[in-house]
């Protein structure tokens, strides 16, 4: 009986298991979301144009995004091109910094 709940297990987790290329994937999904985010971002009107109280853009802050999103994107890229793990969580570093300068600018903090 332990044998087959033990088997059933490592089916499991063998079943859970994510591959280079899944992360890859989801990591490319993530990057879209960011950079939509980003986008909203970048339409605001600018900052000093509007009245207090309006969410607006800087160009300092459009800078750093863009920054931010090229690096995601080469390192996606990258992680495309090795398939390899190592690749994978460099991407995933990047990506996460992307997002949380969209999270950031988005909640005006």
């Amino acid at each position: 009986m332990r044998k087959i709940l033990a088997l059933a297990a490592i089916i499991i987790l063998v079943g859970c298991a994510t591959t280079p290329a899944s992360d890859i994937a989801a990591l490319e999904a993530s990057l879209a979301a960011a950079d939509t985010g980003a986008l909203a971002y970048v339409n605001l009107p600018t900052c000093g144009t509007v009245g207090s109280g309006v969410a607006c853009k800087t160009m300092a802050t459009i800078k750093t995004i863009g920054l931010a999103s090229q690096s995601a994107y080469m390192a996606v890229k990258a992680a495309e091109a090795a398939k390899d793990q190592t690749s994978v969580a460099k991407a995933q570093t990047a990506v996460a910094a992307l997002q949380a300068i969209v999270t950031t600018v988005a909640t005006g903090n």
